[in-house]
């Protein structure tokens, strides 16, 4: 058998080439013997990452740093496992004390950089991003970095110039490919679309991840060429490589759905809390599915100045799995609808607290977490006076844009297959009819996204009304807005009516889409 040393460089060069469950095999082989080996933790810590196993992960970043503190990889690892677990200001701490180590660590920088412009602190983030150039002036990242934050702010013209230096530096990098390519309509010029199919066509063993994104990249470039099938040939092949690195429970997560239904009728949605939030400062909560115009809603309602946007901050999920020392609370309907009065109060106090410590004096907090379409029971139960605007649009559209959309940290691991993408748009479609069931009058506004594009003005002063704000001609200029947007960068253009149909120059490609949802209709 081979000696430590030989099984770990194989389980780094079997990381290298993406082949991790390998490499994890053998990081658990080596540390049944030698549970101390720093090497194994930090690499197993890092394939947990990857597969989104954040709990899993800090455990060996954990066990590592206890072996050696100041290892600044280990660290840096650590940080990142943090953010990915919504331990936003530990991973801060943890940075700092890599920055106090060394005060020019490139990497330090640019990830503080990068997590401070997801905070919301631009100013502070493009400090960061700025030192990390100077300590390290050949590195691509924060040059990228920089990108996303002017991106975010609607300033397309300096992100794409931030996005060319990021490929001057690393013209490897599928990732800056694929940014480029979505910072604007046709914003990668023929040359380059040359550039990345060779980089597809020779390179013999890119990345998964690369590939991934030079997909997608490739997909939104032919798409603004007008080149659909080529377009939808990429998409496809992008896709399936996303969805061979996610799990899914499939039977679970439509279940789910379902078990919510079964457990919030009307005995509880039309419960009252004895203490109600008063109406002018009641949260407002936008939810639907993903890329159906959720942020485009937010961006409305924040151009008001009586209204805070808080963003997707994933604060009632936090009260109810921080209540009461019982964890995954959130996915269990049936003992949520179980709670008492005095519980769902103390949930609903937790989550106030929470979102009301970042609205600044007097102004409501919006809350756009799309998921939040699971808990509009609880939502009415524990927060009455909330108001509820769901978002829709043509179901082929959304499936559509979801499809073209590389999410986050495995987020939506349902939207990599069409023929799943369709059964869980059926669930979700489901649910939302169940709600309006048995949620009392006046508590959730439905919303057509094509109402909006048709006639803006007329649906702005419908969102107002329901969310009892008076009219403000701001919310009909939102595109005008300077707010930082960290998930839709198209707010900040006009609404066009090339928006809608889309799925039309694909309709010969949805097959499998169209086939799983109309069969369940």
């Amino acid at each position: 058998m081979m000696d430590e040393t030989r099984l770990f460089s194989k389980a780094v060069d079997l990381y290298n080439q993406e082949h991790l469950k390998r490499a994890a095999d053998i990081c658990r082989m080596i540390l049944k013997r030698h549970p101390d080996h720093l090497g194994c933790l930090h690499l197993l810590s890092s394939i947990y990452y990857l597969w989104n196993r954040p709990d899993d992960a800090l455990r060996c970043a954990s066990s590592a740093l206890e072996l050696d503190p100041s290892n600044t990889a280990i660290l840096l690892g650590t940080a990142q496992l943090l953010v990915l677990s919504g331990r936003e200001a530990e991973a801060l701490e943890v940075l700092a004390r890599i920055l106090a180590l060394e005060p020019g660590n490139h990497e330090a920088l640019n990830n503080r950089g990068m997590l401070l412009g997801h905070l919301g602190r631009s100013a502070e983030a493009l400090d960061d991003l700025a030192r990390a150039m100077t300590a390290k002036p050949d590195f691509a990242d924060p040059h990228f970095n920089t990108g996303r934050i002017f991106e975010q702010f609607g300033q397309f013209a300096p992100a794409r110039h931030a996005y060319e230096t990021a490929l001057k530096l690393a013209p490897e990098r599928g990732a800056f490919y694929h940014a480029l390519a979505e910072c604007g309509y046709r914003a990668v010029d023929p040359e380059r679309l040359r550039v990345m199919e060779e980089m597809l066509e020779h390179t013999p063993h890119p990345g998964t991840s690369d590939r991934t994104s030079l997909h997608f990249g490739l997909a939104k470039a032919y798409e603004d060429y007008e080149r659909y099938e080529r377009s939808f040939r990429h998409l496809a092949a992008g896709n399936a490589l996303k969805r061979k690195t996610l799990r899914y429970d499939e039977t679970a997560a439509l279940e789910l759905f379902e078990r919510t239904a079964a457990a919030f009728g009307e005995e509880v949605t039309h419960r009252r809390p004895s203490l109600p939030p008063s109406g002018t400062d009641a949260p407002i909560f936008i939810v639907g599915m993903p890329r159906s115009g959720s942020s485009l809603v937010e961006q409305i309602l924040s151009s008001h100045p009586r209204i805070f946007a808080a963003g997707e901050a994933g604060f009632l999920d936090m009260a109810i799995d921080g209540f009461d020392g019982l964890p995954g609370l959130s996915g269990n309907p049936e003992q949520l609808a179980s709670l008492s009065q005095r519980d769902l109060e103390t949930i609903g106090a937790r989550y106030l607290g929470n979102m009301r410590s970042m609205a600044p004096g007097g102004q409501r907090p919006v809350d756009k977490l799309p998921i939040n379409f699971r808990h509009l029971g609880l939502i009415q139960a524990a927060l009455p006076g909330a108001r509820i605007i769901h978002i829709y649009r043509d179901p082929l559209d959304t499936c559509l844009s979801c499809f073209f959309r590389l999410f986050s940290n495995g987020n939506q691991p349902y939207a990599y297959d069409l023929a799943e993408l369709g059964r869980y748009y059926r669930g979700y479609e489901r649910l939302m009819a169940h709600w309006r069931r048995v949620l009392p009058g006046g508590v959730m506004l439905d919303l057509r996204y094509e109402d909006l594009v048709e006639d803006l003005p007329a649906q702005v002063r419908r969102i107002l009304a329901h969310c009892e704000l008076e009219w403000h001609p701001d919310c009909v200029e939102f595109h005008r807005s300077h707010r930082q947007v960290h998930t839709d960068s198209r707010v900040h253009r006009p609404l066009y009516e090339t928006s809608i149909g889309r799925w039309r120059n694909y309709e010969a490609f949805l097959g499998p889409l169209r086939q799983r949802y109309d069969r369940v209709r």
